[in-house]
């Protein structure tokens, strides 16, 4: 079964008149489709919502959290404060940050072994221990998390990042709000569906235990309680539209995000209190991450607000450097 940005690409694709072939599986259940058009248009392969014609120094850079970090804060835009943790000598820089850290390996993906509100240099030591890879420490950004979309080094999509949560109705655990949601029809397990099924483990569990709740607590009608901390659609989380929140002068700095990694398809992971002021003028916002092959669904379907076929966006845009003329062409 084809993941969702793979079947979202697909369709896209059919309803521009192009040929459409699964090649393979990925390693990383990606997976790889052919496009072709009639009479010699040009063929180029996609997985999920990268293209061919991505750079290939932009995905190393997207590739490498530190590299991404480095690239931004050289071309002057907003990141937050960080160390790289290579080896247990590098611990000692931490005193360099106010915590509490975020800490994440260098070549993570889907928010897999992030981990949020490090408070002491021990805690953050049993982290790198465990973990036996180098990590990105950084500063934790205050605000809300949106995921912004960047095709041909435009914005065109926008979307608030919500962690996965079940809100109460007075009546029902905490764990069969969870299976309510579960039962949703476009909730399917992984990446298949428009939103991902949440799983009760570790994680889920010790946010719970924060909040002083369980799995059999009954949730007061109204009331939302948080599963996660990390927002990842892959995670159970839920993304809302916010392409139209999003402000002229922050428009123009996101472009700059694109072009510093040159990435003509990127997700630009963002904390801020809100995308309709300048990023500029809140001290606690910045860039967190960008993506290479950043994922349609939360885009295409929306929690909440208008779809934005990004799909479209980055077909046209592939066709158009191709070809100019397959371009002009499109419907």
């Amino acid at each position: 079964m084809l993941w969702a940005s793979n079947r979202i690409m697909a369709e896209e694709a059919v309803a521009l008149g192009l040929g459409v072939t699964h090649v393979a599986d990925a390693a990383d259940g990606q997976g790889l489709l052919l496009m072709e058009g009639e009479g010699g248009a040009p063929r180029f392969h996609a997985s999920g919502s990268m293209v061919s014609v991505q750079s290939a120094i932009g995905r190393e850079i997207a590739r490498d959290k530190a590299l991404t970090k480095a690239v931004l804060a050289r071309a002057g835009l907003p990141v937050a404060p960080g160390v790289v943790l290579r080896c247990e000598d590098d611990l000692q820089r931490l005193v360099e940050l106010e915590p509490p850290w975020v800490l994440k390996p260098l070549d993570g993906t889907h928010g897999q072994d992030v981990v949020i509100g490090v408070a002491t240099m021990e805690e953050a030591a049993a982290i790198f221990a465990e973990r036996r890879r180098p990590l990105l420490c950084e500063a934790v950004l205050h605000g809300r998390e949106y995921r912004v979309v960047c095709v041909g080094f435009q914005v065109v999509a926008a979307a608030l990042r919500k962690p996965a949560f079940v809100v109460g109705d007075g009546r029902s655990s905490v764990a069969e709000l969870v299976d309510e949601k579960n039962r949703e029809p476009h909730r399917r397990p992984g990446h298949h569906g428009d939103r991902t099924r949440i799983d009760v483990d570790a994680e889920v569990l010790a946010e719970l235990a924060r909040q002083h709740l369980d799995p059999g607590s009954i949730v007061p009608a109204g009331e939302e309680v948080l599963l996660r901390r990390r927002a990842n659609l892959s995670q159970g989380g839920e993304a809302y539209d916010a392409t139209d929140e999003v402000c002229p002068e922050n428009r123009a700095l996101f472009a700059r995000v694109a072009e510093a990694v040159d990435l003509a398809v990127v997700g630009i992971d963002v904390m801020a209190d809100s995308l309709a002021e300048p990023l500029a003028g809140q001290p606690a916002a910045g860039i967190i991450d960008v993506n290479a092959r950043p994922g349609l669904r939360m885009h295409h379907a929306p929690s909440g607000g208008q779809p934005r076929n990004v799909a479209r966006a980055i077909l046209k845009m592939t066709l158009g450097r191709l070809c100019p003329r397959e371009q002009a062409g499109t419907r």
